[in-house]
């Protein structure tokens, strides 16, 4: 993690309504992740989720559609491609569906905790990045980080 911000701006809750994170590999990828919770609740919708990742061949990014649809548009040297994305309630059913359906089966899953642990530790860096400076957290005060095991 090389740069975050966290912010409860828009509630003023002791916990945040929207996060940033900027991410880079060993190996030079750039990522930014965003997340947030900051749609009117009238609207329909709930989370915003948006992602950017940019390497040496291509640059990944994952955003919502004016309707609210999930997208993935991919820019490489040859062009620009637009595929649908799976909502986030989609994805995370279709993980708990194979991973029941590995254990019928007696394989391995193709996630396991240990993706989750890893995704986890992101987040966690982000937040303990963001913690560091009045600025990039809050700007309402904020509850403690949660104690990790």
């Amino acid at each position: 993690v090389v740069g975050a911000i966290i912010s409860n701006a828009m509630y003023g809750r002791e916990i945040e309504d929207s996060a940033v994170g900027m991410l880079r590999s060993d190996d030079g990828v750039t990522g930014i992740i965003e997340s947030g919770y900051t749609f009117p609740s009238e609207g329909g919708r709930s989370g915003d989720h948006f992602f950017r990742f940019i390497g040496s061949k291509a640059s990944v990014f994952a955003f919502y559609g004016k309707k609210g649809e999930p997208l993935i548009e991919i820019n490489t040297s040859e062009g620009t491609e637009f595929e649908e994305d799976l909502g986030h309630g989609e994805r995370m059913r279709n993980v708990i569906n194979e991973g029941l359906s590995a254990i019928q089966e007696g394989r391995v899953p193709e996630t396991n905790i240990l993706d989750a642990v890893s995704i986890l530790e992101i987040q966690d860096a982000v937040y303990d990045h963001a913690r560091l400076n009045p600025l990039t957290n809050g700007p309402y005060p904020m509850g403690a980080a949660a104690a990790r095991p």
